[in-house]
């Protein structure tokens, strides 16, 4: 089996490659194949069984690993858009971070950092989510962060067997989700 994973950044892709990594028959890194997030730029790279990846750019790529393997599977893991927003913001407040990345972080389209093209940025990766979900619902589990805690029903989607799923990263349940905030519904 070949997993990638994304979400928008900022809500759980590096505790969630860090968790599948941790799992028998698996080697999964966190953005260890910095692509592109422009398709037109780069091909991902030949992906081997038992191998992964997460990271915010493998929404421009699951459509065709997802076509190309007939193993692969995706995660697309969320969180609350204000959160995401939030943290972003605080991890760009270091200006140094924002201009010096390998590739072009959030906001993908604006010239400046602001709360509003970085919520602008995530409202569209959640779209295009969305239309992938449609396209390819057998092959994409989409998960809360969250449900990092208590991760059973992900290991039972990709069929390993783990008596004792030690979570890697503790999140913050929420208290209740509204459907309209839910992907996954």
């Amino acid at each position: 089996m070949i997993v990638i994973g994304y979400g928008t950044g900022r809500c759980g892709t590096k505790s969630l490659a860090l968790f599948l990594n941790k799992q028998p028959g698996l080697r999964v890194t966190h953005e260890g194949l910095p692509l592109s997030w422009f398709p037109a730029l780069c091909e991902p790279p030949y992906l081997k069984d038992g191998t992964g990846d997460v990271g915010y750019y493998w929404l421009q790529y699951a459509q065709k690993v997802l076509t190309t393997y007939g193993n692969a599977k995706a995660i697309h893991i969320w969180r609350e858009e204000e959160q995401v927003v939030e943290s972003f913001w605080a991890y760009l407040k270091d200006r140094k971070r924002y201009t010096q990345a390998p590739w072009k972080p959030y906001p993908f389209d604006h010239h400046e950092a602001t709360k509003d093209a970085i919520a602008t940025t995530v409202r569209r990766y959640m779209a295009i989510a969305g239309v992938l979900k449609e396209r390819y619902r057998e092959l994409i589990y989409t998960m809360h962060t969250d449900e990092l805690n208590a991760p059973a029903d992900l290991l039972d989607w990709l069929g390993i067997y783990n008596p004792d799923p030690t979570p890697v990263h503790v999140h913050k349940l929420e208290e209740k989700l509204a459907p309209m905030q839910n992907p996954r519904l």
